[in-house]
């Protein structure tokens, strides 16, 4: 083949950019680089994978907090704070057990949804039925019912200093835990408007969902 062949050749395999700004006539077409945009996509996947680190972390923290207040409510000893007649010490067992059932429920319906940190599951239906019709945390009531009756028969005054502590406590990781839920459901905010935390309302109108 002669050279005015391959020259024909070469250039209907590769053919000059006509009309770019600023080429040489004749000039071949550069491949655009890929690095910046595996920069700009590397740098958004590891923020929200460094913001996702951070809430798991502080949700594992709060799951020791309350490990540690927990532990310690139950060992502390028995105190004469208080007198404790028979009468207080069956309502303290029945504040216990049904803080146990109200808990077991609670979970129950959440069903895989369940998590051990207070961070919640991507994707799913934001679950308002069940004991989440009454309040917004019914694991977390099912817990303090549990405390209150552990303080009634303890009779001590540390105890009841822990279980303030315990209250307190909950109602900053339901806070913490809340927060991520108004940025996953859009209709968090309206549930929670009429939904209480803890404590639940008869009186008040059952919301419906699923």
């Amino acid at each position: 083949m002669g050279a005015g062949k391959l020259a024909v050749c070469a250039a209907r395999a590769f053919p000059p950019v006509v009309g770019a700004p600023g080429a040489a006539a004749g000039a071949y077409p550069r491949r655009p680089s890929v690095l910046p945009v595996a920069l700009a996509r590397h740098g958004r996947v590891a923020g929200a994978g460094g913001e996702d680190v951070g809430q798991r972390t502080t949700g594992w923290s709060l799951v020791a907090v309350q490990v540690v207040l927990l532990v310690a409510l139950v060992l502390t000893p028995d105190g004469t704070a208080w007198p404790t007649p028979a009468w207080l010490l069956g309502l303290s067992w029945v504040l216990s057990g049904a803080g146990v059932v109200w808990m077991l429920w609670a979970a129950v319906r959440l069903g895989d949804r369940l998590t051990p940190t207070p961070v919640p599951r991507d994707g799913g239906a934001l679950r308002t039925d069940g004991p989440y019709a009454y309040v917004r945390h019914p694991i977390y009531t099912g817990v303090l019912l549990i405390v209150i009756g552990i303080v009634l028969r303890t009779a001590s005054w540390a105890a009841l200093l822990l279980g303030v502590v315990t209250v307190a406590f909950f109602h900053a990781k339901a806070a913490f835990e809340e927060r991520l839920l108004a940025q996953r459901y859009a209709g968090y905010a309206s549930y929670a408007a009429s939904t209480p935390r803890f404590t639940p309302r008869p009186w008040s109108t059952r919301p419906q969902g699923g």
